[in-house]
């Protein structure tokens, strides 16, 4: 879902007066934006940031940017929470898209608890960090954009099949701002900030989850060559299809029921495959 836009600067507010010699202060302006999950459950939310492919490294978010997430602590979780938690906008300097990336896992969500607020800012990178050692060392740098949100679907106990967070929009409120400083001679004289427009036009809002991968109904009443087809027809790879099977056998478990059922089925599909119940070793 589009949010708002997004301008970022490090940019002389105004041109030298060439008469007096005395210099405009520098703007130093981020983008923020406040999120407030308001469902039931925690909710992992993806933003990014897009422009238009730029021609000039100046008006590229890559390698010029910092981003930091504040994320209230998820219940029952220790540790789960760190303010402030930095990273960067890393993408190929001819990249349209950019999503933050944090930690050593360079994990690119955020994560809020139910009827938790957090915090997103992206700011020009103008001082040497662990997170980016090259800052930027000219007053040149404006890019402007507009930022999506997401809930993605998320890697489940198998990789190759994601699982969606949410089977209804998840509700949120919004709140994005632009944030300013402006330097003189090193030292901040002001600082201003200004709240967006959102796009939708208000901001409370559902974003809708994106979906995991499903299976289509299957009828196992048919012969093996259709199967096959089905099976086939399917946009995952064997390595996947593997996953699948073992999530399918993971998910009967025990239940004598399923088992019975799932042989019938497979045997009127004149599939010569049967499963049986087996103590597991301790």
């Amino acid at each position: 879902m589009i949010i708002s836009h997004f301008e970022l600067l490090f940019k002389n507010q105004a041109p030298a007066d060439t008469t007096t010699g005395v210099q405009p202060d520098v703007a130093v302006q981020g983008y923020f934006l406040e999120i407030t999950n308001l469902d039931t459950k925690p909710i992992q939310f993806l933003a990014e940031f897009v422009i238009a492919p730029p021609g000039e490294a100046n008006r590229s978010l890559a390698g010029n940017t910092l981003c930091f997430v504040d994320e209230p602590p998820l219940p029952g979780i220790a540790g789960a929470v760190t303010d402030n938690r930095g990273g960067v906008l890393q993408e190929t300097a001819t990249a349209g898209v950019f999503v933050p990336q944090f930690g050593r896992g360079l994990r690119n969500n955020f994560r809020l608890p139910a009827g938790g607020t957090g915090l997103l800012a992206v700011l020009p990178s103008i001082f040497p960090s662990p997170l980016d050692p090259s800052p930027l060392n000219q007053t040149n740098f404006e890019v402007r954009g507009h930022v999506r949100l997401r809930v993605p679907a998320l890697r489940g106990a198998f990789p190759s099949i994601p699982i969606g967070q949410s089977s209804a929009p998840v509700p949120v409120l919004l709140t994005p701002q632009n944030r300013t400083s402006f330097v003189r001679a090193g030292v901040i004289e002001d600082q201003t900030q200004a709240s967006l427009p959102l796009a939708m036009g208000v901001a409370q809002v559902s974003i809708p989850a994106e979906p995991g991968f499903l299976l289509p109904p299957i009828d196992f009443a048919f012969d093996r060559n259709r199967l096959q087809r089905v099976l086939d027809d399917l946009p995952i790879e064997p390595v996947a299809r593997a996953e699948m099977l073992a999530g399918l056998l993971a998910q009967i478990g025990t239940d004598k029921d399923a088992i019975s059922l799932l042989n019938k089925a497979m045997a009127a599909a004149d599939i010569g495959v049967a499963i049986e119940r087996r103590k597991v070793p301790a």
